[in-house]
């Protein structure tokens, strides 16, 4: 629990800016959590978004109070042209933001509109902190990939893109501090905005994560991967690398199973991939699962397996070790920073024959499998806090007042 003020300290009045609170998954998790220690913390939040959905009610903390436009922001089937109307309806949210605010923190590129208005209007006083998950890959990283998945949409789109690429970077110069989620996305950030970015330490779901593993439960497959299915996540390359490994492994009497957890665009090309591989009764396509079922997930799986292309933190992979499962994950991004190669699991080139190699490593040896699940449980639970993470927020803000 956090640490109260210390008496004669004014409380501040906090702003957290997030346009869309979906299901409850990372990143509106670690929002919640960190509003929640601020508030623990004597200060007065306000989370402050058009949608807010009914699954993330449970972590809203005493001391924190919602403001909801409830405003539209799906108008097309395209995901990239429903994001872009999320930044032309960020202004809107100025009408639930408090003029008196101490702070506002505005999380996410599709807030970062409303720091230039909040700078140049009058009336609003409070400094401003950015959270930046990542610099919008739209814009800097998968501008190509991106644009050839919109279609006819890209005659739109891409000019767009070119003529907002500068006034994200002065939208980045107006605001007074900048957070991120670790030490990759910092990176990523200094490199695309020449600023630095504070790393904020995200936290795990200690207790459910807890119940899960004391439940003894014999795995029902062999590998697990967690991710919405989009060609980011380069899920088709851990289908191809299961389909090297035809044989029994270790102990096993049959070739390895994978279960797949998440929903997305890409769920039929990869089920029928699947079949073109001839996997069809190795692999399960769950589809999308709630966070409180998922621990039952990570405790019947003995193998994670990550591939997804720089993803800036990789929360899954430090729920999966905690659960006591070594991780198999490509050698990119923030997920780097939480795992130890050999130690706690293995980080390979992003190719199928590099993880089918260290997938039948791990699992020839269910021993030393065992060694580094409960290596790469400790290593996260001595990383991930979110007590550490909202101290961490509020010296930010404190910085900046």
């Amino acid at each position: 629990m956090l640490v109260p003020e210390p008496v004669g300290v004014q409380p501040m009045h906090i702003d957290l800016v997030f346009p869309r609170f979906k299901s409850l998954s990372g990143a509106e998790r670690s929002l919640l959590e960190w509003a929640a220690g601020l508030a623990r913390h004597g200060h007065r939040v306000r989370l402050v978004c058009h949608q807010f959905d009914d699954s993330c009610q449970a972590l809203v903390a005493p001391g924190v109070t919602l403001a909801v436009t409830r405003s539209r922001l799906d108008w097309w089937r395209s995901h990239y042209m429903n994001a872009l109307v999320e930044y032309l309806r960020s202004p809107a949210l100025l009408r639930c933001m408090r003029a008196d605010a101490d702070a506002y923190v505005l999380c996410g590129g599709p807030s970062l509109p409303i720091a230039a208005l909040l700078k140049i209007l009058p009336r609003w006083r409070g400094s401003v902190v950015y959270h930046c998950f990542e610099p919008p890959r739209v814009l800097y990283q998968d501008r190509v990939s991106i644009l050839r998945s919109v279609g006819a949409m890209r005659l739109l789109l891409a000019p767009l893109i070119a003529l907002y690429r500068p006034v994200d970077r002065w939208f980045v110069r107006a605001v007074d501090a900048i957070t991120t989620a670790g030490p990759y996305s910092a990176g990523r950030i200094a490199s695309v905005y020449g600023r630095h970015a504070q790393p904020l330490t995200n936290g795990l779901d200690h207790a459910a994560l807890d119940a899960a593993r004391a439940i003894a439960v014999a795995p029902r497959f062999s590998l697990l991967t967690v991710n919405t299915l989009h060609p980011r996540k380069r899920v088709d390359l851990v289908l191809r690398a299961l389909a090297l490994l035809v044989h029994p492994i270790g102990q096993a009497r049959t070739p390895p199973t994978l279960q797949v957890v998440g929903a997305g665009p890409e769920r039929r090309r990869l089920e029928s991939l699947a079949r073109q591989l001839g996997l069809q009764e190795r692999v399960r396509f769950a589809g999308f699962v709630a966070d409180d079922d998922l621990p039952h997930h990570y405790c019947a799986a003995l193998c994670y397996v990550h591939a997804a292309r720089e993803e800036s933190l990789g929360l899954t992979v430090g729920e999966a070790a905690y659960c006591g499962l070594p991780v198999v994950a490509v050698a990119e991004g923030g997920v780097v920073d939480n795992v130890d190669d050999g130690r706690t699991g293995r980080l390979v080139d992003a190719t199928a024959p590099a993880i089918a190699a260290a997938i039948e490593e791990i699992l020839s040896s269910p021993a030393k499998a065992r060694e580094m699940g409960a290596a790469g449980r400790d290593l996260v639970a001595s990383r991930f806090s979110w007590q550490r993470g909202a101290e961490e927020l509020l010296e930010t803000i404190r910085s900046t007042i």
